[in-house]
């Protein structure tokens, strides 16, 4: 290990398992400040990885994201329903939060990027359910009710519909949350914190609200009542369009669903990454130089390029880690050695925008200075990091028989001009030279085939003469010859053979020195030979657009008897990430539909929720466009929050077209009048939260998630407001009436 070129030793240091990392981490750069002082001249402490500062860092960040969130819904809801009632829902949001900050600290549940994210997706539609009640309460109350009759009536209609609409809001995210899949432990934490935040605010939408609506609200004065509810040019002019959009139900169905197919095909043209980089001051250079190298050879070579990259003014320090990478000090980073011919650079610029701009020049320049080596040059991930983005594994008995297939996929690959570094698994071949033990001429001398074996191998691996043990570890004593120019058979021949009284010549005790090429590295997967061809994929292209091109030629490769073929690394990740969600996504369906023929006692209704659901896409599609975001997991974990928020302002639609129809107004009167009553509770609902989002679009994690639910829900609220009417007047074959 070198910092800065100089020879280290480092020491890890992890938090206990209900430890606070920015605690720990605090405590511990006050223990080495104060040893730093003791230490002698010459020698230095420095902390290459801070993890409690990295944490607090992001946390800030996040926390102040939450408050510009808070304060922008707040603000939203005091334009559309004035100060006193703005207040009133911005409390119960504030009531929420707290709330759900006691529930995370009881179990345990850290202040960290998943959790602080949750809180800022669940705000907008923490507000939902308070808005849909007050909204009720002064609707009620402006059609003549007494406060408490409104309010109570207000409470008894909406209570059930928004349970039903709340509880299966929180199913949507029940796949994400069961996955056993490592991306369900990543997000498990923000898929509790989004439960248990809606249901307390459907908790205190029915008795926090209630409580200051009839100690704060005023009740409208007789004279302020002889307006006509719901009346007005913007009214009017709502009503005419969905009358308009009504009476041609069928030229809208068929453009949604031809847009509807026009934006499935242009996710083609959406750039896919599963889970995005992380925005760090940080990033790494993985180095294997050809198997057989020296571990003083990959040394020099480690310390010769790390004084290359400090010379870039970008640069704050360069750690060097030779044979093997460092103690975990980052959940997703990879383990690699311990390999002689591995190195690893951990490579601190000053700021994460100078982090990216010499990641971007190294990409290209480190590969062009130093030839020889494979260089890969990484970022940070949410996930973990593979050794190659794309891998073609091939599995069979005969390693010369992989090896020729596996180079038929590596000449597939370099034949695509967006592939990179297309290699084989195994590396390259190294010569062998094996002496043949002579017991005659060997016997002679007095050395045996042992003596004979232990000399030969203190040239190379080293003879192990001792053991260093360290607790539970143990290391091996090396004894190591300096006869390091040994490199070829007559040389070989020449070195002197020990039996503990007497030497010869190599050559004196065997009948001959072979020369032979083999795999120093052979690996298994599934107690079988496995061989992989890997690449990876040049800037500005992903996985998903360089797999899909050379994916079936690669697959069309005739394998032998016995030998069979799978997509390893990132679509196999991928691939099980998707399988882990749908594995539970029946399950979540069935508990939706049993909650919604429930709540409406028959399944036509529900069938329109469900017709509505998929249309939800086009807006998904609009936005990955516009943004240029990466389509991946976040993404469709933002979309199945997505569908959670549009069931339940089609939920409370449709019940209150049930309730004025029960209330003995005809259907079609109901259609419209419910609508229009539910537009200014619905456009409060899905303006809080489209702009509580705002603040995650800056988050590079979290953008792409929150670009889905901005403009997902974006195009939802027209779905809600327009399409459900529509599908309303078809299932039930309602007659327009005349007006």
């Amino acid at each position: 290990m070198r910092i800065d070129g100089k020879p280290a030793v480092g020491i890890a240091i992890s938090t206990i398992p209900t430890g606070n990392v920015v605690n720990m981490a605090e405590l511990i750069k006050e223990q080495t400040d104060h040893f730093t002082n003791t230490l002698p001249e010459g020698f230095s402490l420095t902390c290459i990885y801070d993890q409690g500062y990295e944490s607090a860092v992001a946390n800030q960040g996040f926390i102040i994201n939450l408050i510009v969130s808070v304060l922008t819904v707040v603000a939203i809801l005091l334009f559309f329903i004035g100060f006193k009632n703005g207040l009133l829902i911005g409390s119960g949001l504030i009531f929420s939060i707290f709330a759900t900050l006691i529930v995370m600290f009881a179990n345990g549940i850290t202040l960290q990027r998943m959790s602080l994210a949750a809180i800022i997706i669940a705000m907008g539609m923490l507000a939902d359910n308070a808005i849909v009640v007050s909204d009720s309460a002064l609707v009620n109350m402006q059609r003549g009710m007494r406060k408490r009759v409104a309010i109570l009536r207000a409470c008894s209609s909406t209570a059930l519909p928004l349970l039903a609409a709340t509880v299966i809001a929180i199913l949507t995210f029940m796949p994400i949350y069961y996955s056993p899949h490592i991306t369900g432990e990543l997000l498990s934490s923000l898929v509790i914190v989004i439960g248990v935040s809606l249901m307390f605010s459907w908790v205190f939408a029915l008795t926090q609200t209630p409580f200051f609506i009839q100690e704060f609200v005023r009740r409208p004065r007789p004279e302020e009542l002889k307006a006509e509810l719901f009346g007005g040019k913007l009214y009017e002019c709502f009503r005419s369009t969905l009358r308009f959009v009504i009476r041609h139900k069928f030229v809208t169905i068929c453009m949604l669903v031809l847009l509807l197919i026009l934006s499935a095909w242009s996710f083609k043209f959406i750039p896919k990454v599963f889970v995005p980089s992380l925005d760090k001051q940080y990033f790494t250079i993985d180095m294997w130089l050809p198997e057989g190298t020296r571990i003083e050879e990959t040394d020099k070579l480690a310390v010769h390029m790390a004084d290359y990259i400090r010379q870039y003014p970008q640069t704050e320090v360069v750690s060097a880690y030779i044979g093997r990478t460092p103690p975990r000090y980052y959940l997703s980073n990879v383990a690699f050695g311990p390999q002689a011919n591995y190195a690893q650079l951990l490579v601190k610029c000053k700021t994460s925008r100078q982090s990216r701009e010499l990641h971007r020049i190294l990409q290209d320049s480190i590969p062009e200075k130093y030839p020889e080596p494979f260089i890969k040059v990484n970022k940070f991930e949410l996930s973990p990091l593979t050794e190659a983005v794309i891998e073609a594994r091939f599995l069979g008995p005969d390693a010369a028989v992989l090896d020729s297939l596996t180079n038929v996929a590596i000449e597939i690959m370099r034949k695509n001009p967006k592939v990179a570094h297309a290699r084989n698994e195994w590396g390259n071949m190294s010569m062998l030279i094996r002496p043949v033990y002579d017991p005659v001429k060997a016997g002679v001398l007095g050395i045996t085939k042992t003596d004979m074996m232990k000399s030969v191998k203190s040239i190379n691996d080293g003879l192990p003469v001792g053991i260093y043990r360290d607790n539970e570890k143990k290391v091996p004593v090396l004894l190591k010859s300096e006869a390091t120019q040994i490199t070829t058979a007559e040389a070989l021949g020449d070195f002197a053979i020990w039996n503990g009284t007497q030497s010869a010549p190599l050559s004196q005790v065997t009948k001959k020195i072979e020369t032979d090429w083999e795999f120093p590295v052979i690996k298994t997967y599934n107690r079988q030979l496995s061989m992989a061809a890997m690449c990876g994929v040049k800037p500005g292209t992903t996985m998903a657009e360089v797999h899909g091109e050379i994916r079936q030629e690669i697959e069309n490769i005739q394998l032998p008897a016995g030998y069979s073929f799978f997509w390893d690394s990132q679509f196999k990740d991928q691939g099980e990430a998707i399988q882990a969600i749908v594995k539970f996504f029946p399950l979540a369906f069935l508990l939706l539909i049993v909650i919604l023929v429930a709540l409406f006692g028959n399944f036509r209704e529900p069938v329109i929720i469900l017709c509505i659901l998929p249309l939800s896409l086009i807006g998904v599609a609009i936005g990955m466009l516009l943004t240029g975001f990466e389509f991946g997991f976040f993404p469709i974990a933002g979309w199945l929050g997505l569908l959670g928020m549009i069931i339940k302002n089609v939920i409370v639609l449709i019940d209150e077209i049930n309730v004025q129809h029960r209330q003995g107004i005809d259907l079609y009167t109901s259609i419209i009048e419910a609508t229009v009553s539910r537009t200014r509770p619905v456009l409060m609902a899905a303006t809080t939260t489209i702009f509580g989002m705002v603040p995650l679009l800056f988050d590079i994690a979290f953008r792409g998630m929150a670009a889905t639910i901005i403009f997902g829900l974006t195009f939802a609220t027209l779905l809600t407001l327009f399409v459900t009417p529509v599908l309303y007047v078809l299932f039930y074959k309602v007659k327009e009436k005349r007006v």
